[in-house]
């Protein structure tokens, strides 16, 4: 760029070859993209269907993932115009943690690219559009007008409408909007911008209801150890006295379930048509906290696919605890579980939003 300062960084995007015998549903990015002024660009979530074995691929974004399997390197630039730059600072103060930019009396200057989380907060924050990085080119950034974004009443009524689902409907729901609800996921925020959430989707009934079963009866074993007068000391010096009561007290609650599930119900997945798993690399330690974002955001745009979600805990217990349930699930190698969440049609419409216990607010306790 003329009158400009260009720098070059080295960053990674994982990339490993897909199998031909696996079925493979990655999202791409679209039109119309949402976001902060001049939106980033995100990586595309991996949605897969069934419990094909496949090994975690990464859209080719260059993006920094340090818990990613496999790497291959990209070269970025980032370059700052001289002539369009206002020394406003906004880039330095934005990119605090990563210090990628200083401010000189000449501009601002890319001095530390190195550093980059690939995050595009530099591209969405500039005034003047003086910043270009190859990964988030101006025209995959639009811009955000003042009524492209919902007001706060219509936000607080789409929060306060939103009701966790238990009852669905038989009917199928299409891979289409499926994949179209995860997409909307991936705009959630992630912890140093890792966007290492990916999906695995459920839809076959007979293997839902496979899942279900699996994970009763690895309850059902377990409230059977807890009960054993046996064995019970020995589960207490093996887990703890205060475990083991709170596994005493769990115990009623799997019994419930368990009956239920006699009288042809599905405690675990509500025969739901589809579970989605949310799944991250092991080692990200903030895997749980991005998860839980993007599930809800998807439970937001639910509705507007006449959809209804639950989040559902059990599966992921089930998953920690149990060798079979992981075998069930069959996560690509070093993953782990973070969210899972049943999708369908629902059967009932709430017609009221309902009032909630306002939370106590405490500040500076001492």
């Amino acid at each position: 760029m003329q009158g400009g300062y260009i720098v070059v960084a080295l960053v990674c995007w994982t990339g490993d070859p897909l199998p031909t015998d696996v079925t493979h549903i990655t999202l791409d990015g679209g039109a119309g993209r949402r976001g902060p002024r001049n939106p980033t660009r995100f990586r595309s979530p991996e949605v897969r269907f069934g419990w094909a074995k496949c090994p975690y691929l990464g859209a080719p974004l260059a993006r920094h993932d340090q818990q990613a399997s496999g790497r291959i390197v990209e070269m970025a630039t980032i370059s700052v115009d001289r002539k369009a730059c206002i020394r406003c600072g906004a880039c330095v103060e934005t990119c605090c943690i990563a210090d990628v930019f200083e401010l000189t009396d000449e501009g601002s200057s890319a001095v530390r690219p190195e550093n980059c989380w690939q995050c595009g907060q530099c591209v969405a924050v500039c005034p003047t559009d003086a910043i270009d990085h190859d990964g988030f080119p101006l025209e995959d950034c639009p811009i955000v007008g003042e009524n492209d974004v919902p007001t706060l009443d219509a936000l607080t009524t789409a929060y306060r409408a939103r009701r966790s689902c238990r009852t669905f409907e038989e009917k199928p729901v299409p891979r289409e909007d499926v994949r179209d609800l995860v997409t909307l996921g991936r705009w959630a925020p992630t912890a140093i911008n890792s966007q290492s959430l990916d999906w695995i989707a459920f839809d076959d009934r007979e293997k839902i209801a496979e899942l279900s079963e699996t994970v009763l009866s690895e309850f059902r074993r377990f409230a059977n150890l807890v009960g054993n007068p046996i064995l019970r000391p020995f589960v207490s010096l093996a887990i703890g006295r205060e475990a083991t009561r709170r596994a005493r007290e769990a115990k009623a609650s799997i019994e419930r379930l368990l009956r239920r599930r006699e009288d042809g119900e599905d405690p675990i997945f509500y025969h739901a048509p589809v579970v989605l798993l949310g799944h991250s690399p092991a080692g990200n330690h903030f895997g749980r906290e991005d998860a839980i974002y993007a599930a809800y955001n998807m439970m937001l745009a639910a509705s507007r696919f006449g959809l209804g979600i639950c989040q559902i805990g059990l599966l992921r217990i089930a998953f920690e605890k149990s060798a079979r349930v992981r075998r069930k699930v069959t996560l690509p190698e070093g993953r782990t579980p973070q969210v899972v969440l049943a999708v369908g049609y629902p059967r009932h419409t709430f017609r009221r939003v309902l009032p909630r216990r306002s939370p106590n607010l405490t500040w500076n306790p001492r």
